[in-house]
């Protein structure tokens, strides 16, 4: 039974990531087709556009919200796949926590993340796959 399961996870897991080759093609593009919704790369932290990258060659539907949390502003990046957990960013590029998602499931770090969470903006997305 745990091996049948052990091997259903490492098969999801391996879909959901990018292939090298997908990663070449991206790199070789100097703008990715993407849609921007409130801001342009040039509008994102420089830390945030490998993140960015990494989300343009997903076939699930991705976005990063930027909101305050505690009076600061962070970088929200859902889970574009059910088995990785989702990541808030200190604006300076550090991991805050984990607010969901995930077998894991979300860390105690920041419990209150959806709760508290003001002035909600959804500055990148691929749109064509939402």
């Amino acid at each position: 039974m745990n091996r049948h399961f052990l091997i259903i996870l490492l098969v999801l897991f391996s879909v959901s990531c990018t292939t090298i080759q997908e990663k070449e093609t991206l790199s070789q593009n100097s703008t990715p087709e993407l849609m921007r919704v409130n801001a342009t790369t040039n509008d994102l932290p420089q830390w945030l556009l490998p993140t960015v990258n990494e989300l343009a060659t997903m076939s699930a539907a991705a976005q990063i919200i930027q909101c305050t949390y505690h009076n600061e502003t962070v970088y929200y990046v859902p889970s574009a796949a059910f088995h990785k957990r989702s990541v808030l960013y200190k604006a300076d590029g550090t991991i805050l926590c984990h607010p969901d998602g995930g077998i894991m499931g979300k860390d105690s770090r920041c419990p209150d993340f959806h709760n508290t969470k003001t002035n909600v903006n959804v500055v990148w997305s691929n749109q064509q796959k939402l």
